[in-house]
């Protein structure tokens, strides 16, 4: 982390061991429009939510919990296993995720 901006292919590599996400391509998408209006988008929903603090986790728009250095209003925890049973709960979609029949 405190190695940021310089480590990103690092960065990458790490988090994508099977080679699914490549430098060259994500590089590609900073230097383009798209990147200036993804990041504008997140500042709007930032905004709109009221997020004041990073990390500040919402789920379907609700917000979950808040962490920075201390966990704040975590009321239905705050570890992995809270965070998958929580999405779990709010899943509104079509064939729940094979993880979600042992969260809840």
């Amino acid at each position: 982390m405190e190695n940021i901006p310089n480590n990103g292919e690092q960065c990458v590599q790490e988090a994508s061991s099977d080679g699914s996400l490549k430098w060259a391509d994500i590089q590609k998408c900073l230097q383009s429009d798209q990147a200036n209006r993804l990041l504008y988008e997140s500042i709007q929903r930032t905004q709109a939510a009221a997020a004041k603090k990073s990390c500040t986790i919402h789920l379907n728009g609700k917000f979950w919990c808040m962490h920075d250095g201390t966990w704040y209003g975590c009321n239905e925890g705050r570890d992995e296993r809270s965070l998958i049973k929580a999405i779990c709960s709010r899943y509104n979609g079509k064939d729940k995720p094979d993880e979600c029949a042992a969260a809840l």
